[in-house]
């Protein structure tokens, strides 16, 4: 039986849907796709947000530390933050959402927990998607393995098998920038209102920090031409 199995599996099988499996593996293969995408998504954009903050705080700590001068620094300084929001988005969000949401793949996922599953599940979605399974193998042993993976798919949870576990460090990063974003404005809002403009905008004719502590005296006065005044 076993090396009726493997010849089975050897043979070529066009794309997996839903519609050709038995309506117990069907919904709970659909019910794991959900969950994944819910947790792709939750993750992404977590990533994203965290990215993002982060990229802002650093111009700001530079835009701080440092008197900048020209301009084109800070254009500098803002491209770099956008290359990272996008490279996190791009890996962290696009690129897992653009795999194929299969069968197959998701059946391999469930079986990557229960090696006791011993590929039942993911070998009978395959073949059970092929119009010509009947022709490789006989029909008793695919009806044996169906009625197998409809049994062992009943026990599975995708809630319990697709946990939160991966949300949750996008999360505590995220929530960290934002608490230190926030604990920056209630010790000082105008300033760092002020750096934030700078670091999003950087076209802004915005003063630094550094604008608070300089004085000029006397301020604007109006001169005669060769008249002498002095600036402090």
């Amino acid at each position: 039986m076993k090396k009726e199995k493997r010849q089975l599996v050897s043979a070529k099988l066009p794309p997996i849907s839903f519609d050709k499996l038995p309506p117990d593996i069907a919904r709970k293969l659909k019910q794991a796709a959900s969950r994944i995408k819910f947790i792709i998504w939750m993750r992404g954009l977590l990533a994203v947000l965290a990215a993002v903050v982060i990229s802002i705080l650093a111009i700001m700590a530079v835009d701080a530390m440092v008197m900048i001068y020209s301009s084109a620094i800070r254009w500098v300084l803002w491209g770099c933050g956008v290359v990272a929001t996008a490279f996190t988005t791009m890996h962290l969000l696009v690129r897992p959402l653009a795999k194929p949401f299969t069968p197959g793949r998701i059946a391999a996922l469930i079986e990557q927990n229960h090696p006791e599953l011993e590929e039942r599940l993911s070998t009978v979605v395959e073949l059970l998607s092929n119009p010509r399974s009947a022709e490789v193998g006989s029909s008793q042993l695919m009806e044996v393995l169906t009625g197998d993976a409809i049994n062992d798919v009943k026990a599975v949870s995708p809630k319990s098998e697709f946990t939160n576990k991966t949300v949750k460090p996008k999360l505590m990063v995220a929530a960290c920038a934002l608490a230190i974003l926030t604990i920056l404005f209630a010790i000082w809002p105008e300033s760092t209102g002020r750096l934030i403009i700078r670091a999003v905008i950087p076209s802004a004719e915005v003063d630094n920090i550094y604008a608070d502590n300089l004085g000029v005296t006397p301020g604007d006065a109006v001169v005669l031409i060769g008249q002498p005044m002095g600036i402090e």
